[in-house]
């Protein structure tokens, strides 16, 4: 399976749209009765996951080719944007004035080993972890049964979640977990849409809301309690077989939508909305000092709204120069 495929962008553009809603939210503290609806697209970290595994075939290359590419499309804008976002954390710092030893070298070195991100732009440990399973990728799906798999990544997840060391490095579970979610991607891909396997994903998904629908932070392996730890795997992988599907149908009677747009660009939008968020935080936060949490959280989804595309024509544009 290689190319853009309209059902995946739209997909896509979902689960990035729902992802920055919910760092806005977790930035402002706003919560509605949006986000208690949106507890059911909580499988966003797990889609991008499955959807690298759907997009994976050994190229028989070697180890140096393959960290070599993945590097450049993963690891280069790591490394950018962390940057970039970690200026705009240490200029919150100076307005704060909360410049220490701490908080401006302590912290973003345990950050970056433990959580494998800077404070400045923290959503980008997503970027480390897959490019972590993308180079081990073809030697584990090439000597390993890819249920097998599976169930030692969710055995080795959950046993990190059962720990609940602080310090422990989250890229273990978030590597484990995210394996599960790789590999069933590159095992559905071509029967995702059987019949069979969409009344199955129904049935289990429709279980899990009934029961309460599970829903843990993956980034940071945790839950309320086991039995929602557990659940969310089967839920999430029944919730993604589901939205594909339901994408799948949409995209063949729309030539263009918003969430198709987003999903194309989805790599801008990701590691550039949280240096907004970190601008915006100085700028309406502690500069301004608004108090409303309603219309902070209005602020930051309209400026969102208006200022991602442009950052996004921006960066296009830089890459079409450079090369």
């Amino acid at each position: 399976m290689s190319g853009r495929q309209q059902h995946i962008d739209m997909a896509a553009g979902i689960m990035i749209t729902w992802m920055i809603l919910g760092h806005i939210e977790s930035h402002v503290g706003y919560s509605g009765v949006f986000f208690r609806i949106g507890q059911y697209l909580s499988f966003f970290m797990p889609w991008f996951f499955y959807k690298a595994g759907m997009f994976y075939y050994d190229r028989k290359e070697s180890i140096k080719v393959r960290i070599n590419r993945e590097g450049k499309r993963l690891l280069k804008p790591f490394v950018v944007y962390s940057l970039i976002g970690q200026i705009v954390y240490y200029i919150c710092l100076a307005v704060e004035h909360n410049v220490t030893f701490r908080s401006f070298v302590y912290q973003p070195l345990r950050s970056l080993f433990v959580a494998e991100c800077l404070p400045g732009n923290g959503a980008l440990w997503f970027l480390i972890v897959l490019f972590t399973i993308n180079i081990l990728a073809p030697y584990i799906l090439n000597s390993i049964n890819p249920m097998i798999i599976a169930i030692s990544g969710i055995s080795i997840a959950f046993s990190c979640y059962l720990l609940s060391i602080s310090w422990f490095p989250c890229i273990v579970p978030n590597f484990f977990a995210g394996i599960v979610f790789y590999v069933i991607g590159y095992w559905l891909r071509d029967r995702e849409k059987w019949t069979s396997t969409i009344i199955i994903s129904t049935l289990i998904y429709i279980l899990c809301c009934y029961i309460s629908y599970p829903s843990i932070y993956f980034h940071h392996n945790t839950a309320t309690d086991s039995v929602t730890y557990l659940l969310y795997f089967p839920a999430s992988i029944a919730g993604i077989v589901i939205l594909n599907n339901l994408c799948r149908c949409v995209s063949h009677h729309l030539s263009f939508s918003v969430f198709t747009w987003i999903g194309e660009n989805a790599m801008n939008l990701y590691v550039t909305h949280w240096i907004i968020l970190m601008a915006l935080k100085l700028v309406v936060l502690d500069i301004c000092k608004i108090q409303n949490t309603t219309l902070i959280f209005w602020i930051y989804l309209t400026t969102m709204v208006i200022i991602l595309p442009i950052l996004n024509k921006i960066i296009n544009y830089i890459k079409v120069y450079m090369n």
